[in-house]
């Protein structure tokens, strides 16, 4: 995975939890149904937030020992 992508898939993340909520809203959905969906939501993002964060941490440079 590409910093681009990782960077792409951050922002789609960061978009879509906003918009998620005010659709809830105009829709008429119950207000706690709107937050336990907005919680899942951001477990989701937290999880793969931790992915990407592995991906990077692959390409760091190990440091030699001696």
């Amino acid at each position: 995975m590409t910093n681009t992508e990782i960077d792409i898939r951050l922002k789609t993340l960061a978009d879509y939890l906003p918009k998620l909520a005010d659709n809830r809203k105009a829709n008429g959905v119950d207000q706690v149904h709107t937050e336990l969906e907005l919680m899942n939501m951001q477990l989701i993002a937290l999880i793969a937030l931790t992915a990407m964060l592995g991906e990077i941490a692959k390409r760091l440079p190990v440091p030699k020992t001696d």
